[in-house]
């Protein structure tokens, strides 16, 4: 048993030395094999979820937000910009804002063309310029008189076209060389329209439907004027403010104003049929 044992152990031994070359080949491929370099490591590629390029787009530089495109990798650039747009969305529409309120508040504030169309229902009401100031009733300055006072009596236009109201103005100047005070109450300024092609019948009468102040008194300066203007609604008047009547046909107009303890003046004017 022992002398087996042995035999085993010896073709063991054999076994192993008769092996050595190739082992000592072996040993010398890999030391060759370990001098080159080692070949690079192959790792999976991307996935579908992640981009091939380092930066994302919006990373550069935008106009209108330069310091959000400053601000690093990501989306700050279109944050940037966005805040950009956004900045100057809301200066427009500040902007807007101002004009739109001084346009609204210059149409509002407007009151002269408010006072002058008073008269829609009835005919026309006035309008008192020229720079002159009211005085009270008790006022001592002497009245405008004949020979100190120049009156006219003007129509805007010459002719007017349907749907446009007639406007006139009646101006008093005053020549002398001193103040004087002018009436332009309802009670001492009286208006006639007549219309000239049909028996000189008069359409309109400032005394059937008298409006404002029966007594409006202005103060005008030496050399200054004092003007009153009006505007009529083309309708027939009404004594007593009755209902409005019909609206004036085309044809040729007087339109007369006489101021009390002045001389009357008058003035023509046409209503064209287109």
């Amino acid at each position: 048993m022992l002398a087996l044992l042995l035999v085993l152990a010896l073709l063991v031994i054999w076994a192993v030395r008769s092996g050595g070359p190739g082992g000592d080949g072996g040993s010398d491929q890999g030391g060759k094999q370990g001098g080159n370099e080692a070949p690079g490591t192959i790792t999976p590629g991307p996935s579908s979820s992640e981009s091939l390029i380092s930066e994302r787009p919006g990373g550069r530089e935008e106009s209108d937000g330069g310091t959000g495109g400053s601000g690093g990798p990501g989306g700050s650039g279109d944050a940037g910009g966005t805040g950009g747009d956004t900045a100057g969305s809301a200066g427009a529409g500040s902007g807007g804002g101002g004009a739109d309120g001084e346009g609204e508040g210059g149409a509002n504030g407007s009151g002269s063309r408010g006072s002058g169309t008073g008269g829609a229902g009835g005919g026309p009401a006035g309008v008192v310029s020229g720079g002159v100031e009211a005085v009270p009733a008790d006022s001592t300055l002497p009245d405008c008189r004949p020979g100190s006072v120049e009156v006219t009596l003007r129509s805007e236009e010459n002719r007017y076209a349907p749907g446009e109201e007639p406007v006139f103005r009646l101006t008093v100047r005053n020549g002398g060389g001193g103040a004087c005070k002018v009436d332009f109450g309802t009670g001492a300024t009286a208006f006639t329209i007549i219309e000239t092609e049909d028996g000189d019948e008069k359409v309109w009468k400032s005394e059937h439907c008298p409006k404002g102040a029966r007594s409006a008194l202005y103060k005008v300066p030496a050399g200054g004027t004092a003007v009153r203007t009006l505007e009529w609604d083309r309708r027939h008047s009404t004594p007593e403010c009755g209902t409005p009547g019909a609206q004036a046909k085309a044809g040729t107009y007087l339109v007369e104003a006489e101021v009390e303890g002045l001389e009357k003046v008058r003035t023509s004017f046409v209503l064209t049929k287109d």
